[in-house]
This record gives structure tokens, sequence and C-alpha cells, in this order.
């Protein structure tokens, strides 16, 4: 899908739609880079309540 906006585009809104695309990806990343903390934290959370019921 995106190939074929990119090839029947002209250069200025091929451009376009990379950077669109690509700055779409950036927050995706960031989305999961966030969720991935906070699992962590909520894991390390988990472990502690667990060393402190043993």
């Amino acid at each position: 899908m995106v190939d074929s906006t990119v090839y029947n585009a002209n250069k200025e809104d091929a451009k376009e739609t990379l950077i669109s695309i690509m700055n779409d990806c950036e927050i995706e990343l960031s989305l999961a880079e966030a969720k991935k903390q906070l699992l962590l934290k909520q894991l390390n959370y988990i472990q502690h309540l667990l060393t402190k019921i043993e």
C-alpha cells in the first residue's frame, strides 16, 4: 500500500507521505517504550510483594 502511494506520487507528495509514516512509527515506538517501562515497574513491584510474602 505504501509502495504504490509513494511510487505513484510526485517527489514532494512521496516525501510528505514517507515523513508522515516515519512520524507515526516514532509515536508508536514511544508508546511501546512507555508500555514496556510500565510493565517492568509492575513486574518489579510484584516481585517485591512476593518477596515480602515469603
